[in-house]
C-alpha cells in the first residue's frame, strides 16, 4: 500500500473578488489546499506563515503588485523555491518580461482557462516537490560524506597507534629493558588489535546502513583502563609520559569491549 501524495499548498494572490473565488475553487477541487490573498503585501504575510508550494499571483493589484512580491520572495530563503506563476494582462508584454527578470518560473495571460491554469499549477508544483526532495537527498548524502570523511580520519589516526606501539616494542626487543616474551604478546595483542580496526574500517558500508554489530558485556571499566595504561606504559615513558590513574572502587559498565578497546587506544595514544 502505498502512501497518499501530499497535496500542493498553493497561495492565489489576486485583488478581484470574483475571480479569485473561482479561481480558488477549481484548485480545490482537483485537490489542491488553496490560501487566498488580497494584493501582494497580504500574500507576502500568508507565505511566511504558511510556505506554499505554488503561487498563483496577479501582476496589478494596489498596495504591492505581483512583480514586487515575486522579488520579495525570490529573496525569502524560506520562500524562495516556491513555483511562482503570474497571471498578466494580454498587452501587457512590459509585464512578462518584468515578472521573468525578477525570476517567475511561469505565466498565463488573461483572459486564461481554468483547466489550463490548474494543470500549470499541478506541474509547477510536481516540479517543486521533485526539487524539494532532490535537495533533503542531496543534503542527507553531504551528511553522510562528511560522517564518512570523519570516520576515515579516525580509522586513520586508530591504525597509526597499534603501528607505533609496535614499532616502539620491537625496538626494545633484546635491551634488557622488557622481557622479549612480554613483547612478543603485546606486538600480537597489537596486531589482533590492528586486525580489528581493519576489519571496523572494511565494514565501513555497513556502518553507513545502520548494520555494525554491537555486542554488549558486562565489564569493569576500572580494569580495562588499568589494562590498556599497563599497554601503554614503555612507550609512554620513551616519550617521557606519565599516566595517572586513580585508584577507584570496581566501576561496571555495559560496553562493546572492542569499541571499548578503540576508545581507549585512542585515548592512552
Amino acid at each position: 500500500m502505498t502512501d497518499a501524495p501530499t497535496p500542493l499548498n498553493v497561495l492565489l494572490v489576486d485583488d478581484d473578488l470574483s475571480l479569485r473565488g473561482v479561481t480558488a475553487s477549481h484548485l480545490r477541487k482537483s485537490g489542491c489546499e488553496v490560501d487566498v490573498a488580497i494584493n501582494g503585501k497580504d500574500g507576502l504575510k500568508r507565505a511566511r506563515a504558511n510556505p506554499p508550494d505554488v503561487i498563483v499571483c496577479d501582476v496589478m493589484m494596489p498596495v504591492m503588485n505581483g512583480v514586487e512580491m515575486l522579488k520579495h520572495v525570490r529573496e525569502e530563503s524560506s520562500l524562495a523555491n516556491s513555483y511562482f506563476i503570474l497571471l498578466t494582462a494580454k498587452d501587457k508584454t512590459s509585464d512578462m518580461i518584468a515578472g521573468f527578470e525578477a525570476q517567475t518560473d511561469d505565466y498565463l495571460t488573461k483572459p486564461f482557462k481554468m483547466a489550463e491554469l490548474v494543470a500549470r499549477v499541478k506541474a509547477g508544483g510536481r516540479l517543486k516537490q521533485s526539487q524539494d526532495h532532490l535537495r533533503e537527498s542531496n543534503a542527507r548524502l553531504r551528511e553522510a560524506l562528511e560522517q564518512r570523511a570523519e570516520l576515515l580520519g579516525v580509522a586513520a589516526h586508530d591504525l597509526r597507534n597499534p603501528i607505533s606501539i609496535i614499532t616502539t616494542y620491537v625496538s626494545l626487543l633484546g635491551q634488557g629493558i622488557v622481557p622479549d616474551d612480554d613483547i612478543k604478546e603485546v606486538c600480537l595483542r597489537r596486531a589482533q588489535s590492528l586486525t580489528g580496526l581493519l576489519d571496523s574500517l572494511l565494514d565501513i558500508t555497513k556502518i553507513d546502513a545502520g548494520m555494525v554489530k554491537i555486542t554488549p558485556v558486562d565489564v569493569d571499566l576500572g580494569r580495562a583502563v588499568r589494562n590498556a595504561a599497563e599497554l601503554y606504559e614503555p612507550a609512554a615513558q620513551q616519550r617521557r609520559i606519565r599516566y595517572h590513574i586513580p585508584s577507584a572502587e570496581e566501576a561496571r559498565v555495559l560496553s562493546d569491549i572492542t569499541r571499548l578497546n578503540e576508545i581507549l587506544n585512542t585515548l592512552f595514544q
